[in-house]
């Protein structure tokens, strides 16, 4: 293999990752703007829409260190699979 096609094969798999981020962003921003409205009309409070907007950044923020972790153990292709298959 040369290294152009090795190149070329290592941007494809680096814009197929950032299109499935970007798809995963959008899929979170696209409801953001409307929630809020269909959680008053639910009877939903503040209080509980605070909690489950700010619950997404908690469990991130819990997240992150173990599976940093857990990329040296299982291996960065097997996680992303992983995590690609419990987004969908």
């Amino acid at each position: 293999m040369s290294l152009y096609n090795l190149i070329l094969n290592m941007a494809l798999k680096v814009l197929i990752l950032i299109f499935e981020i970007t798809l995963s962003a959008i899929g979170y921003s696209l409801i953001a703007p409307l929630f809020p409205q269909i959680a008053h009309e639910a009877g939903i409070n503040d209080m509980t829409l605070g909690v489950i907007f700010s619950s997404f950044a908690v469990a991130n923020c819990m997240i992150i260190p173990f599976s940093s972790c857990l990329i040296k153990v299982v291996g960065r292709k097997k996680l992303l699979y992983f995590a690609l298959f419990l987004e969908v």
